[in-house]
């Protein structure tokens, strides 16, 4: 005697649920967390790393002397956000027993064109094998096409930091991190190095 074809559906119906509710929750959307920097980054060239695990924290490990991370600003509403906000820690660490590392930062502009703001931390240091920070080391630069404004609120531990609006020539950064060339831009806006 074979079964009705509605008590066959019913049956295949409840064996595939919990599958289905399986897969539902695999796929639903995952709470995100607050990044330090208010952008999504690419490594453009370079050995980096990013860890944006910690809420309001980003370590951003740069192996070298050629890195090069671009930033596509976050938007709501159609107004971009602070690039880093009050509160918000960016730390750049270099290798252990490094003698340095340099990292150009380039924040990509977004329709409203507004400068990137800073308004948290930007940290720089050297690790020790663990990964611990031991010492300030590294050169940190930071590249936008459409301005760059440092709030009161703001706080750079960094040894040397460079800020400009200037395009960068990614060939001649490397030369000049290390000392062996000048720094190449193009514009005609200025450039502050610290």
């Amino acid at each position: 005697m074979t079964k009705p074809a509605s008590l066959t559906r019913s049956v295949l119906l409840r064996s595939c649920a919990p599958a289905a509710l399986s897969l539902a929750l695999a796929l639903a959307p995952k709470a995100v967390q607050a990044q330090a920097f208010q952008a999504t980054p690419e490594v453009f060239q370079g050995d980096v790393s990013i860890d944006r695990e910690m809420p309001n924290i980003d370590r951003i490990r740069v192996d070298g002397f050629d890195a090069v991370i671009d930033w596509a600003p976050q938007e709501i509403n159609g107004a971009s956000l602070t690039f880093l906000p009050d509160g918000n820690t960016a730390i750049f660490l270099g290798a252990p027993d490094a003698s340095g590392f340099a990292v150009l930062n380039r924040i990509q502009p977004t329709a409203i064109s507004t400068p990137a703001e800073f308004a948290g931390t930007v940290q720089a240091f050297l690790t020790d094998s663990s990964g611990t920070p031991t010492t300030p080391g590294g050169f940190v630069a930071f590249y936008s096409p459409t301005g760059i404004l440092v709030s009161g609120t703001a706080v750079v531990e960094v040894p040397q930091l460079m800020l400009t609006t200037n395009d960068v020539d990614i060939a001649s950064f490397t030369d000049f991190a290390t000392g062996a060339g000048p720094l190449l831009v193009s514009g005609t806006s200025s450039t502050v190095s610290i």
